[in-house]
């Protein structure tokens, strides 16, 4: 408690008193975690030993804040820098604590994979992350790479499924992955090599879905031989995926001459049967008699 009084030429003032009351203000404290990962959060906690309080933060990139607990969710690089606590009660201030946090980048990878995701394919897996991270993969039927682009060879259903990548950079972990399909081929067969004869067409019809390409040409589901030669069809089915066979076809004259009697009497006049033919599966060989009675028959088989 303050007292004044004033004396002048033998006179004395009243006593005026007066109480001020001095406040003084503890400094503040902050609790937080000083390193973390991009996308972590942020949590400013102050404390206070005042009563009523009023709770006056400021912080990198213009932040500020008036309660004691403050999150930041979720915290990226820019909130990095220095964060200030200020506690004010009327017109007092306490002084100043301040702490340092660090938001360490976390590598966020991109993944994608080349390939034509068929059967006995070869698919590349690529990886994008930030310089200085490492990396792994991890896939289906134990597959381990630390390579950033490996390679999946003869790609089969054993080797598809999901394939992850890990991303570390300075104790922050990014992730991402991708799936890789074991599309079926369209397999199908033309069948052996063969001899048709030249005034018979013959149609191929492999009775398969799909885009057919008839020696190099985009066509029809079906084949007209009309010459020898080689035969090569490809199928593409829905997914993209191509089996291709190929048949060499010959196209021999099948027309058998013949004459139409002989007299085997032995008076050296058209005494011998013979004919020539190049190309046959099966021959059967039947002479008769004038009378109609079979007299000779045999069977034989191309060789």
């Amino acid at each position: 408690t303050y007292s004044l009084s004033i004396s002048g030429s033998g006179c004395t003032s009243p006593i005026v008193t007066h109480a001020v009351i001095v406040i003084a203000l503890v400094q503040p404290s902050i609790i937080t975690d000083d390193t973390l990962c991009q996308g972590a959060m942020i949590i400013l906690q102050g404390q206070s030993a005042d009563t009523g309080s009023v709770y006056n933060w400021t912080g990198p990139g213009g932040f500020i804040a008036s309660s004691a607990s403050y999150t930041i969710n979720p915290a990226d690089t820019s909130h990095s820098g220095l964060y200030l606590l200020q506690t004010s009660l009327g017109t007092c201030k306490s002084q100043v604590d301040s702490f340092w946090v660090f938001v360490k980048p976390t590598p966020d990878p991109y993944v994608f994979a080349v390939g034509g995701f068929c059967i006995g394919d070869t698919i590349n897996l690529y990886s994008q992350t930030l310089a200085g991270a490492s990396g792994t993969w991890v896939g289906p039927n134990g597959f381990y790479s630390n390579l950033p682009n490996p390679i999946i060879t003869n790609l089969d259903s054993s080797k598809a499924g999901y394939y992850y990548f890990t991303s570390i950079l300075k104790g922050c972990v990014g992730r991402d992955s991708l799936k890789v399909n074991a599309n079926p081929l369209p397999y199908f067969s033309l069948g052996n090599d063969t001899i048709i004869c030249g005034d018979v067409p013959w149609v191929i019809d492999p009775d398969m879905g799909g885009t057919y390409t008839w020696n190099g040409a985009t066509g029809a589901g079906t084949f007209t031989v009309t010459g020898s030669g080689q035969v090569t069809l490809t199928i593409t089915n829905q997914y993209g995926c191509k089996y291709s066979d190929t048949l060499n076809v010959v196209v021999a004259n099948c027309l058998l001459e013949t004459p139409n009697i002989f007299t085997p009497n032995g008076d050296g006049v058209n005494d011998f049967f013979s004919f020539r033919i190049d190309h046959y599966m099966e021959l059967e060989f039947i002479i008769y008699d004038r009378w109609g009675v079979k007299v000779f028959e045999n069977t034989a088989n191309h060789q």
